[in-house]
């Protein structure tokens, strides 16, 4: 599949969801069908998003046209509904089941799952939170293997474009959503892709959460990538000044040098604060080891 096909790969919005789909052999028809349950099951969503629900509910394409559907509670066993879809109007009536349990199952639960699956790249995008009643942290994960510069720019549209957006500024006029639950941690790891061609792009996606500070008690932000080429020549994983491009992003304050780092003292980082119109200090730290690359974004 090419880049520009796999560019249109539908993402899901659906948190309190979980959504796997076998990622051999799907077709043009398989795609059609997925777009079409994006689009229904954000709907179904928006509108029942302030709830939690202790059932997981499942869709899986394979080979040929089969959708099973799946349902199950926590720790009660699975039901299944499996259609061998040939139109999009099966699937359509397919979703229609979906959102009828959607709605019948209006429950709470201490945490959710959403996953998916994407293409022959075998990317996921897995995000596993907690309720605001529930004091562990939260955890997010973007994981792909990747080897080209198109697939990489898609991977990290990925991000950009699922869930993040509604988790983490849930007043913004677009989501309307309140959102019962505080996203304290986020995780980016990409396997095998140098730095340089994903930094302007992770820029972008820090762009999102820009006005989302407080509205979504973001109290930790962590951007980390592990490199499945331990021989990966570090030198070429850095951070310019000039190349940072949050100066403009948070209403053009200037980055201003930071020397304190809580941790090992021996570690060679490079800090940069900044200080964003809410006069709190962002800190930015880069380390690099041989085995990846972490930023932490500490507010």
């Amino acid at each position: 599949m090419d880049s520009q096909k796999s560019s249109n790969i539908p993402l899901f919005r659906a948190p309190y969801l979980i959504w796997k789909e076998l990622m051999e052999n799907m077709g043009p028809i398989d795609l059609a069908l997925l777009s079409m349950c994006s689009q229904k099951m954000e709907q179904a969503v928006s509108a029942l998003a302030k709830r939690h629900y202790p059932y997981e509910i499942g869709v899986r394409f394979g080979k040929g046209q089969k959708c099973e559907i799946s349902l199950s509670t926590y720790g009660s066993g699975e039901s299944k509904i499996e259609l061998n879809t040939t139109t999009l109007g099966e699937i359509h009536h397919c979703l229609k089941v979906i959102e009828q349990i959607w709605k019948i199952f209006r429950r709470t639960t201490t945490s959710a799952i959403f996953e998916t699956g994407m293409d022959e790249f075998k990317r996921r995008v897995i995000l596993d939170w907690a309720s605001r009643n529930s004091r562990r942290f939260s955890h997010a994960a973007l994981e792909g293997d990747t080897s080209t510069d198109d697939e990489v720019l898609h991977f990290l549209d990925v991000f950009k474009r699922c869930c993040i957006l509604q988790l983490l500024a849930p007043t913004s006029p677009q989501f309307n959503w309140n959102l019962p639950f505080h996203l304290e941690s986020l995780e980016i790891v990409d396997p095998g892709f140098k730095i340089e061609n994903l930094w302007t792009m992770n820029c972008n996606s820090v762009y999102i959460f820009k006005s989302s500070f407080t509205a979504a008690k973001l109290k930790h932000f962590i951007l980390k990538w592990k490199f499945g080429n331990e021989k990966l020549n570090v030198s070429t994983i850095r951070i310019e000044k000039s190349d940072f491009s949050m100066q403009r992003m948070l209403q053009g304050v200037p980055i201003a040098a930071h020397h304190e780092l809580a941790g090992d003292d021996d570690e060679d980082d490079n800090i940069y604060g900044i200080t964003n119109k809410e006069n709190k200090m962002l800190v930015i730290s880069e380390s690099i080891d041989p085995f990846g690359h972490l930023i932490n974004f500490n507010f």
